[in-house]
């Protein structure tokens, strides 16, 4: 089943990394990625919730509704992060990326506790798999030298009464630390919730504004 997946992860990441257009999946991607560029280095850093890849296939639609629940099913209880930490040099006018091991550095926590990252043992076989038989290859065909460089961290999203400890839905917080830098996210994601509508001219505003900036009326 898993190599049904390749043409619809290779369609994800073109769209995420590539769409000019500010489609439900692009305002997500705006807010689970995060990058922090100086002249000296470049470090990315991308969560991947479930309700991503099931924007993706809904708004793409993408398999039928058996595939699309098979993902959805498959990543639920997993945290996914994918990283990539690279140092900048100039070379004769030309710009070199190395690529450092980012697997040395990455901290996640979430609400402030660190949580280790998973051993394969602890992963469903299909979720690696798909990782780096599939998510992986895509990065370096699509990004060359940055893609090789990504890499693939996976953590338990699940508490011991079985309930997801991280939902972009609901209040939480967690963050990605590599190096010095710190990646952060507060949560829910603006981008999944109903945007609000001005009652004075039925503007429209992200769903976590309260007020409306021009007439101060509640939202």
């Amino acid at each position: 089943m898993i190599n049904k997946f390749t043409i619809l992860f290779s369609i994800i990441f073109s769209l995420s990394l590539f769409s000019q257009q500010k489609t439900a999946i692009e305002r997500m991607t705006e807010e689970i990625q995060q990058i922090k560029q100086t002249t000296k280095s470049i470090k990315l850093v991308w969560w991947i919730p479930t309700e991503f890849w099931e924007a993706v296939m809904n708004e793409q639609n993408a398999g039928t509704m058996e595939q699309r629940d098979y993902v959805v099913n498959l990543f639920k209880d997993y945290t996914i992060v994918v990283a990539g930490d690279y140092s900048l040099a100039a070379n004769n006018g030309a710009l070199d990326f190395t690529v450092n091991d980012v697997r040395k550095s990455l901290i996640f926590s979430e609400n402030g506790k660190v949580v280790p990252i998973l051993d394969d043992s602890d992963i469903d076989s299909e979720v690696l798999k798909m990782m780096n038989d599939t998510m992986k290859p895509v990065f370096a065909q699509m990004l060359g030298t940055i893609g090789s460089g990504i890499d693939v961290f996976i953590f338990n999203n699940k508490d011991s009464a079985g309930k997801r400890i991280l939902d972009p839905y609901k209040k939480g917080n967690f963050s990605v630390k590599i190096g010095k830098d710190i990646f952060e996210w507060n949560l829910p994601l603006v981008s999944l919730m109903k945007e609000k509508v001005c009652k004075n001219d039925s503007a429209k505003f992200p769903g976590n504004y309260v007020y409306c900036p021009f007439h101060g009326t509640e939202l």
